[in-house]
């Protein structure tokens, strides 16, 4: 019997995507391996969400093709491979796999059962994701987390505060059930590569998202994250709407709450009267809007044109309900991006209040619009931009910061290094 091992380098969007080929394996008579080295066939799942990340998972598989025993095979899977194919082309000549084309894994050994015989993810023949009922002593420990969690939101609508925030939403985590509602993005944004590898949107039918939840709650769950590449678009494939899936969870007569990952600024605000219907009913704990810029002109160059002022008050409506733990991201440096229009950004943030923000430095991907854009930032731009996030005291993790950062100035100067007659006008800078 063969054997197989998963490395799981990729983000919470791809989770059922891995489980999925976890299970092909499985029902093919392929066991799983304890460790690398006694696997037959290694899996990598790498994500590509940023430069910075590409060249680390670059180096992480390279590395793993040296550990693994002699004759086994490394297959390659989820972004990667779409977003930038070229580079890995360079150091790997094996089979991959993308999130919307899986076929390389029926051209492995012994396979009897075929890819698209496996239960489907997405669209009108989905179905529900298998759960797993908790032991005693994880229901135990979930229902007494869950009285906190109550006992703490009495608290703060008395009294609140960041840290009894954050306590909260951290009890609130430790006993959530997460699944995938969609996958693929129809958007454009001008610096986003991922598209390339998530393909077009694919919806799970508002009947399976209800029932999810439901057969959740009746193994003791009280809060469910919903994830998706971009959660706003849900259902466009299914003649359906963001709307109608937020209103069929405000329908279900339970007590418990969700989480709302990646709600681009269009869509929260299209969707705004649902999200706050949730929120009122003290059934959303979780919502992330990526903002990435506080500036319009910034945001016209980014493909993601908002009314910013409008964003804020809808934003602030939802910060005023006190118990939502509110999580936004940021680009810092975009081509062409002023000191003045930087501003702009962290006033939005200031104002907002925003527990937690996902602070990224501009980098060029392959493919995108922004890549071939004029008036690159350069080094002392970028170093007061994290100057400025640290005094106007945005609750980020500046380590994470700091790493990226570090990370995209050594590719750059390695780029630089490849390519010594690079015209310097090319990264011009916006504000000299």
């Amino acid at each position: 019997m063969s054997a197989f091992f998963i490395i799981d380098k990729s983000c919470y969007r791809r989770r059922e995507e891995i489980s999925m080929v976890r299970n092909f394996l499985l029902s093919n008579d392929w066991r799983e391996a304890g460790q690398l080295g006694g696997a037959d066939l290694v899996v990598f799942f790498a994500c590509a969400g940023l430069r910075h990340l590409v060249d680390e998972k670059l180096k992480e598989i390279e590395d793993t093709g040296k550990m693994m025993k002699p004759g086994a095979e490394l297959m390659v899977g989820s972004c990667l491979p779409g977003v930038d194919k070229e580079r890995l082309k360079r150091i790997f000549k094996g089979k991959t796999i993308t999130p919307t084309d899986f076929a390389a894994l029926n051209d492995l050994p012994d396979i009897e059962v075929r890819i698209e015989a496996m239960p489907g993810m997405w669209g009108r023949d989905a179905v529900c994701q298998p759960l797993k009922r908790p032991t005693r002593v994880a229901a135990a420990r979930m229902a007494i987390d869950n009285a906190a969690w109550e006992g703490l939101n009495f608290v703060m609508k008395l009294r609140s505060g960041p840290r009894l925030k954050r306590a909260a939403f951290r009890l609130k985590r430790r006993h959530t059930l997460g699944f995938s509602v969609a996958a693929g993005c129809s958007r454009k944004c001008a610096y986003c590569a991922k598209p390339l590898a998530s393909g077009k949107v694919r919806s799970k039918p508002l009947d399976v998202v209800v029932k999810n939840i439901s057969e959740g709650l009746r193994l003791g769950y009280r809060s469910f994250d919903l994830y998706a590449d971009s959660i706003g678009v849900y259902g466009l494939d299914l003649g359906v709407h963001f709307g109608n899936l937020l209103d069929r969870i405000l329908d279900i007569d339970k007590r418990f709450s969700v989480g709302l990952f990646d709600v681009h600024p269009q869509d929260f605000i299209r969707y705004f009267g649902s999200i706050k219907s949730l929120c009122r009913a003290g059934k959303l704990h979780y919502i992330h809007v990526p903002v990435q810029s506080g500036n319009e002109r910034i945001l016209g160059l980014m493909r993601r044109p908002c009314d910013v002022e409008d964003l804020a008050a809808k934003l602030a409506e939802i910060r005023r309900c006190g118990n939502v733990f509110m999580q936004s991201g940021m680009i810092a440096g975009f081509p062409g991006e002023t000191d003045e229009e930087f501003e702009d950004t962290l006033r939005l943030l200031k104002r907002i209040d925003f527990d937690d923000v996902y602070v990224h430095y501009y980098c060029d991907m392959p493919y995108t619009e922004a890549s071939g854009l004029p008036c690159k930032l350069d080094k002392n731009a970028m170093l007061r931009r994290l100057a400025g996030i640290e005094r106007a005291g945005i609750h980020h993790d500046l380590a994470k910061t700091r790493h990226e950062w570090e990370s995209n100035l050594a590719i750059q100067d390695r780029l630089e290094k490849q390519a010594p007659g690079h015209s310097a006008g090319a990264k011009a800078k916006a504000d000299d």
